[in-house]
């Protein structure tokens, strides 16, 4: 199986998506793999938009996260995705 190249935002974090200590919360975390996921749907033209005008939709049923360090404020951060498989009606996509 060939896997796709990966899509790229990058995204600087900001002082509100931070906790007292200047860490990234995984809150924000989920929400920049979230508008990376977008930003490439659409780019394919599956955003939600073109997914509602056919009467579908997706939406984020699962994730699993682990941090090996925690971004702090300021630091701009690479978040990659790329689809992984589809078994039925179900996509997988992997991030990073």
């Amino acid at each position: 199986m060939t896997l796709p190249d990966p899509f790229e935002t990058s995204i600087a974090v900001r002082a509100h998506e931070v906790d007292s200590a200047g860490r990234l919360k995984a809150s924000e975390a989920f929400n920049y793999f979230q508008e990376t996921a977008s930003r490439n749907t659409m780019e394919q033209g599956n955003g939600f938009e073109a997914m509602f005008e056919r009467g579908f939709a997706w939406i984020l049923a699962r994730i699993h996260l682990r941090f090996v360090r925690y971004p702090r404020f300021g630091e701009v951060i690479r978040c990659q995705t790329w689809p992984f498989g589809m078994k039925g009606v179900i996509a997988t996509r992997e991030f990073q």
